[in-house]
Order: structure tokens, then sequence, then C-alpha cells
């Protein structure tokens, strides 16, 4: 009953966040295409566009710490569940995964 509960929690939450996306996007003014609203503004310099690098490691790293923050606050979570093997099996699969992960450049 618990589970039915937040199943039907969160199908009103989503419905009302759609109906509340489409609401809005009836009502608010329709954006038109303009050339000079889309150029960026640095005192009537043109700039060249930027490109941002991403250092690849440093992105691993952080994939992994998310990902291990979201297996730790689910084990948190799970003592206080009824379904408490579901976290464990999360933390297994993600571990498994992060082994695919390429560990940097090889020479």
């Amino acid at each position: 009953m618990e589970f039915l509960n937040l199943v039907l929690g969160f199908i009103v939450s989503l419905l009302f966040a759609v109906l509340l996306y489409t609401f809005s996007g009836r009502i608010a003014p329709k954006f038109k295409n303009n050339r000079e609203k889309e150029l960026p503004y640095t005192c009537g310099e043109d700039l060249p566009p930027q490109t941002v690098q991403i250092y690849i490691p440093q992105f691993y790293y952080l994939v992994f710490f998310t990902i291990m923050e979201v297996a730790l606050a689910l084990l948190t979570i799970a003592f206080y569940s009824s379904i408490f093997w579901v976290p464990f099996i999360y933390v297994i699969l993600v571990s498994l995964t992060l082994l695919a992960l390429p560990r940097g450049e090889r020479s």
C-alpha cells in the first residue's frame, strides 16, 4: 500500500508539472528570431566564438564521485526500507560498470 501511494504521488506530481509547463508555454510571449538579439554585446566589438575543452580524466573522476555518492545515499536510505536489497544490487552493478571505464591514456 505504501508503494502504491508513492507511485500515485509521483504520477500526480508529474501530471501537475506537465500541465504547468503546457499552460505557461501557451501564455508566454512568443520568441521571434532577431539577428541583433542573438549577437553578443561587447561595446560593438565582434567576439570570436570560444570552445570549451573538457579535461577527460578529471571528467571520469567527477562521474565516479557522483555515481558513488548516489550509491552511498541509496545504501543509507536502504536501512529504513523494506526492500533493502535493491541498493546493494545497484552498488554491485555500478562497481561492475566502473571496471569498464577507460583509465586514461595507455602507451
